[in-house]
């Protein structure tokens, strides 16, 4: 058997592999969010709107940052939106929405940004603040 069929076969399968990696990883997601999850509120803390200025530049996605909380601890997360979209669904800091979070990981999760809600959250009234990073925390703040 040749080399380049060899080659072939097993780009093939690593192909494949990585495809059904992917694809177990979405299904195990969207199980997470349907069967095992919890609804709260979480609050808009920062926009950052696709930019071509170096200064303000988040890649080629918008970049939603907020904030949630569970058992008195503020939760700081972030969600890269497609380009344009901020503007799209009218988005401004300190608006409330809907979101559903994995009780097994709480980077998986959903916002729905058509649920707004009217309600209060203030994250200075709570003593724990976890951030997904030092940046992210200078970023916030």
């Amino acid at each position: 058997m040749p080399k380049s069929q060899i080659l072939t076969g097993v780009l093939l399968i690593t192909i494949i592999f990585f495809i059904a990696l992917f694809y177990l990883n979405v299904e195990n997601r969207n199980d997470s969010l349907t069967n095992n999850s919890f609804i709260t509120i979480c609050v808009i803390e920062k926009l950052k709107p696709f930019s071509f200025s170096s200064s303000t530049k988040t890649g080629k996605n918008d970049a939603v940052y907020f904030y949630f909380v569970k058992n008195d601890t503020v939760f700081h997360k972030n969600e890269l939106l497609k380009r344009g979209q901020i503007k799209d669904l009218e988005l401004k800091t300190n608006q409330y929405f809907e979101i559903r979070i994995s009780n097994s990981d709480y980077e998986v999760f959903e916002i729905d940004y058509k649920k707004k809600k009217d309600t209060i959250i203030d994250k200075n009234d709570h003593k724990i603040q976890i951030y997904n990073s030092i940046i992210h925390q200078n970023l916030i703040e």
